[in-house]
């Protein structure tokens, strides 16, 4: 099959290379944010609920009654479901938003190559002009034809 050396796939992606390099590292960019941002979320988490529990083994060990010890046993072993949800609900909106932020970035990457595609097919639609080599026999022949 033959290619125009302008308009060969060949040189249309070379050509375009460092578009979709960009485009693909502001992809891997906004996904990279997300997953950082998640682990912090889940660092957090973690950091608040090893304290939480510090607090309750300490005030635990500090009581010398056998209610109160059983009141503060009990509290410890509470894993909290309302934080857990709201943790999910946090991970999920940090997943959300990476998904959305992917999405427009696919978005205007496929809006500038349908542009950059429209654009070569519109010149190749434009007919070649060819020269006139004959000279004043040559235009006489076309006139007359």
């Amino acid at each position: 099959m033959y290619y125009h050396p302008l308009t060969s796939p060949f040189k249309f992606y070379t050509m375009h290379r460092d578009r979709a390099l960009s485009a693909w590292q502001v992809l891997i960019d906004a996904w990279l944010d997300g997953v950082d941002r998640q682990r912090g979320v889940q660092a957090e988490a973690a950091k608040h609920f090893c304290a939480t529990q510090m607090d309750s083994v300490r005030t635990l060990f500090e009581t010398t009654d056998m209610a109160d010890f059983t009141a503060r046993l009990v509290a410890c072993a509470d894993p909290a479901p309302l934080k857990i949800v709201e943790i999910s609900a946090r991970l999920g909106e940090i997943a959300a938003d990476t998904q959305r932020q992917i999405l427009a970035s696919l978005g205007l990457h496929v809006l500038e190559l349908n542009t950059l595609v429209a654009r070569s097919d519109a010149s190749l639609d434009d007919p070649p002009r060819k020269s006139v080599k004959g000279g004043l026999a040559t235009r006489r022949r076309q006139r007359m034809a």
